[in-house]
């Protein structure tokens, strides 16, 4: 009886502690797709866990080339005043 008793504390305990270790999705990893990219120098990067995952990014879509009127691009103006009025460095 005793044996068993251990064997189940045992049990119990690798449960509890493996459930603990694993915390639930975020809803932003949940949202965003790991899939694999190369970044400007070359390296490859997941895109969740290596590029977004803690930090604070804004994601803003520009036009490399335009056939006529560009669209503004107001966001990186204010973006960029924002974070020289901080302080703020890379």
């Amino acid at each position: 009886m005793t044996r068993q008793v251990f064997i189940l504390l045992i049990l119990l305990a690798t449960a509890f502690t493996t459930g603990l270790a694993q915390k639930p999705a975020s809803p932003a990893e949940k949202y965003f797709t790991d899939v694999e990219l190369i970044n400007q120098d070359g390296k490859k990067v997941r895109f969740y866990s290596d590029v977004l995952k803690g930090k604070t990014v804004i994601v803003n879509a520009f036009f490399t080339s335009c056939t006529s009127v560009c669209p503004p691009t107001e966001l990186v103006q204010v973006v960029e005043s924002v974070v020289n009025d901080k302080g703020a460095t890379k």
